[in-house]
């Protein structure tokens, strides 16, 4: 459920309004407009959050899936500069 917070009741209440989040994005006004979106990420969730919000990041995966399209594959090595881990056997 999305929720609505106007700019000034943000600036009174910040950490409540961050605790809410928690339970979903929260969308802040200003004038009845939205103008922005508070959304809650933990630690384990901020890196992915970042890439799938990064403009570079999705240019450089768009290009990647166009070129593994055009059968245009990279080694392991090739993109990470170093050999492949080995994968440990389980006994």
């Amino acid at each position: 459920m999305v929720q609505f917070v106007n700019l000034r009741e943000l600036k009174i209440s910040a950490s409540k309004v961050i605790r809410r989040s928690r339970k979903g994005d929260i969308v802040v006004t200003v004038r009845g407009k939205p103008e922005a979106v508070i959304h809650a990420v933990g630690e384990e969730d901020l890196e992915l959050y970042l890439m799938e919000h990064s403009p570079a990041f999705r240019k450089k995966l768009d290009s990647a899936i166009e070129e593994a399209r055009q059968g245009k594959l990279h080694s392991y090595e090739g993109v990470f500069g170093e050999p492949q881990p080995k994968k440990s056997r389980r006994s």
